[in-house]
């Protein structure tokens, strides 16, 4: 995640919580939290919203990231079988225990992110047919 992301994730996080970030705190929640893709980021800050009546401390947002993390991974996985990428069950059974001790061999991590770019593709491609449908 970029820097930018980063402020306005948290600009919209503080506005549900009435708290105004300083570059200081921006800079600290950036050293914690840069690893994550915003999209998780996101996802990690509606949750809390939602479930919160107050603001996060970053080791919240933390565990949130790492949840919601946790879950794009496997909706990748899932979308990888639905496109034919497993040839048994026993296949995908192994690929989601690789997710699930975080051992993960590299060339399949390389697969996952291709399939994670065609999975975005797919719905940006779908929420276009929406709109103009």
């Amino acid at each position: 995640m970029t820097e930018q992301e980063l402020v306005k994730g948290l600009t919209y996080l503080g506005t549900a919580y009435d708290k105004e970030y300083s570059k200081m705190e921006c800079e600290l929640h950036y050293d914690f939290l840069k690893e994550y893709n915003y999209e998780t980021f996101v996802k990690a800050i509606k949750s809390i919203i939602k479930k919160s009546k107050f603001l996060p401390k970053i080791t919240e947002l933390l565990e949130e990231c790492e949840k919601h993390k946790g879950q794009s991974r496997y909706e990748i996985l899932e979308f990888m079988n639905q496109r034919g990428y497993f040839k048994s069950s026993i296949e995908f059974g192994k690929a989601a225990k690789w997710l699930e001790t975080g051992i993960v061999p590299e060339w399949f991590k390389n697969d996952m992110n291709e399939y994670a770019k065609m999975q975005k593709q797919a719905a940006l491609e779908h929420k276009e047919t929406l709109l103009i449908g």
